[in-house]
């Protein structure tokens, strides 16, 4: 070929394709972040719906796992 020809072609052709190229990376981009994000926060959600802070707190203290506070939940000097 003509490197003459070829000249005026090369300029918009690649502009193009970086245009389209950017266009589809960005559209695929947010699908892929889209559905991760949602399988990531999914379990999360179903747990904060189902999740009771006191019923979890009074379990914590009858199950003497909690060392700083006996089981009416008031605060143990650990101090010798």
């Amino acid at each position: 070929m003509d490197p003459s020809k070829l000249r005026h072609f090369r300029g918009p052709i690649a502009r193009r394709g970086v245009i389209y190229a950017t266009i589809l990376s960005s559209i695929f981009t947010y699908f892929v972040v889209r559905a991760t994000f949602r399988r990531m926060n999914l379990p999360l959600q179903q747990f904060h719906e189902l999740y009771d802070p006191e019923k979890e707190w009074k379990s914590l203290l009858e199950s003497g796992v909690l060392k700083t506070v006996d089981k009416d939940g008031n605060l143990v000097n650990l101090t010798d």
